[in-house]
């Protein structure tokens, strides 16, 4: 009976006598009364009881406009829902009135000064937590990150802790060095010494920038690694600079500069590498802007605690403090050392680098299983030292070019197996080719485009031509069925680590960049 009698319009004279005697109820003070059930009930249909009813947003009723009533005495409140809005009727006695919702907020039949604390019950303790949160977590987390952010996060913050604790002891050491509180000592000579070390720190990081910076994104996990080593080893120098002779503290604080700036060029470019693995809804900039704000709140705890720790040893005697400090000192380095160890195993890359390539295809070509992320990240080597050892292990020749494809091989040979390719209609984006020169023998593949998933690609079918060399221990595979073969299996396999969980729309693995157009083959 209230819908049937709410969808009747209202005449004009109605309206405006309806609306001026809503509003005189509306504002009437409101008189205490007990608080048993019968008077509840009795004050809410003499000072007015709202009722909801979802309504459609097409309906077709004529409705009561809100600027016929005196709006300064309603609280606003939200009413917009997904594909319905919530329609209001307020009983006032014996009458009835819509309070229609399109465009307006939808209001409480209570007044303003009715409801003084309403605000603040509705922010509580769990409001106030999710905004301090807030502030250093990335919009929408958990879902809007990798699973490994949390559990890096952790790490990370715990080695940023033990880092600023390090950096105010050696800002204190470094200071005693050049002559803070030495009467005998020269502002302009400590002036001079601090602006050559500036100059030199410099130009170490833009040198070191041009020759590893292509490697960075490639290794995240070792160069980071080697930030925080080398990170460490530039404390450690600042830390013994007291003790260092006058004659030669400019260039140890040289030294101990360059390490800093190759700290901050690996850092740098290893945060991005593993920020872009993090965000999974293009917040690359909010997961950067958290992270710092993250490392800025952290810092500040580590430098309180490092000035209790620098207070308490200016208080000990200089044998005992020099002792305490060292101790202190190295173990904040192995704290330092650990937690970063962790937070890079923690972090589960799934694009492929030649390391992360080389052990899905011993593995597949083992035990003929697909691994994925979380299997290869226990497995791949951090440390340069591996790295190095094993840098020609991962050399893959993916871009040959014409000229030194024919420099260094049978003619004959090669021009069958462009043409075979170019029968095909380039089929496959690649090519696998055998090198036949005395001096270089080995697998190369030419590419036809330059998408991420041909290079990976082809970069697989030289891993799996490689293995299958190495165990029949026949040779190399020169015939073209051997080759197709190989080709074949190597797109079987890229498709299975799609569905393993790997990222092949992009890679971090080496090619020469040389594409091959249709027309050179023709």
């Amino acid at each position: 009976q209230l819908q049937q009698r709410m969808q009747r319009p209202l005449s004009p004279t109605k309206r405006q006598l309806h609306s001026q005697t809503a509003s005189n109820e509306l504002l009437k003070p409101r008189r205490r009364r007990s608080r048993s059930r019968s008077s509840s009930r009795r004050r809410g249909n003499a000072h007015g009881t709202t009722v909801s009813l979802n309504q459609p947003t097409s309906g077709q009723a004529e409705c009561i406009s809100f600027a016929e009533i005196n709006t300064q005495a309603l609280a606003s409140n939200s009413a917009t829902h997904s594909g319905n809005q919530t329609a209001q009727f307020s009983v006032f006695g014996d009458k009835v009135s819509k309070l229609n919702a399109v465009n307006l907020p939808l209001v409480s039949a209570k007044p303003l000064h009715h409801r003084p604390f309403a605000y603040l019950r509705r922010i509580g303790t769990h409001s106030l937590a999710q905004n301090f949160l807030s502030a250093f977590l990335p919009v929408g987390y958990p879902d809007s990150v990798s699973s490994d952010y949390g559990k890096y996060q952790l790490y990370d913050s715990l080695q940023s802790l033990c880092s600023s604790s390090m950096g105010v002891l050696c800002t204190h050491a470094v200071l005693k060095g050049v002559g803070v509180g030495n009467a005998e000592a020269s502002s302009l000579s400590a002036t001079l010494q601090w602006a050559g070390r500036e100059v030199v720190g410099r130009g170490s990081r833009v040198l070191f920038g041009w020759w590893k910076g292509s490697d960075l994104d490639v290794y995240p996990k070792t160069w980071r690694l080697m930030a925080d080593g080398c990170n460490d080893v530039a404390m450690a120098m600042d830390l013994a600079t007291p003790f260092v002779p006058q004659d030669s503290l400019f260039v140890w604080l040289c030294l101990s500069s360059t390490a800093r700036s190759i700290t901050g060029v690996c850092g740098g470019a290893s945060r991005a590498a593993m920020t872009q693995h993090f965000a999974r809804r293009d917040n690359f900039g909010d997961i950067a802007a958290k992270d710092d704000v993250q490392e800025m709140a952290v810092g500040v705890v580590g430098l309180l605690i490092g000035m209790r720790l620098t207070s308490l040893l200016g208080e000990l005697p200089d044998t005992q403090a020099k002792s305490i400090g060292i101790a202190v000192f190295a173990t904040l380095v192995c704290l330092h050392m650990i937690f970063n160890w962790l937070a890079c195993r923690a972090v589960r890359l799934s694009t492929l680098n030649p390391p992360r390539l080389e052990i899905v295809l011993n593995e597949f070509h083992q035990t003929g299983n697909v691994v994925d992320p979380e299997q290869v990240r226990s497995k791949e080597p951090m440390l340069l030292s591996g790295l190095i050892n094993q840098g020609s292990q991962y050399s893959r020749s993916v871009g040959i070019s014409l000229a030194q494809l024919f420099s260094d091989n049978d003619d004959k040979f090669i021009q069958s197996a462009l043409q075979r390719w170019a029968s095909q209609n380039f089929e496959n984006d690649f090519a696998l080719f055998h090198c036949t020169s005395p001096k270089k023998r080995g697998y190369f593949a030419m590419v036809a485009t330059c998408k991420d998933r041909t290079i990976i690609n082809a970069s697989i079918a030289i891993g799996l031509a490689e293995l299958t060399s190495n165990t029949s221990g026949s040779g190399y595979i020169c015939s073209h069925e051997e080759i197709s073969s190989i080709q074949k299996e190597a797109i079987r396999l890229s498709n299975a680590l799609i569905s393993a969980g790997w990222n092949l729309n992009a890679h971090h693995l080496p090619w020469s960049g040389h594409v091959l157009q249709p027309s050179c083959v023709e």
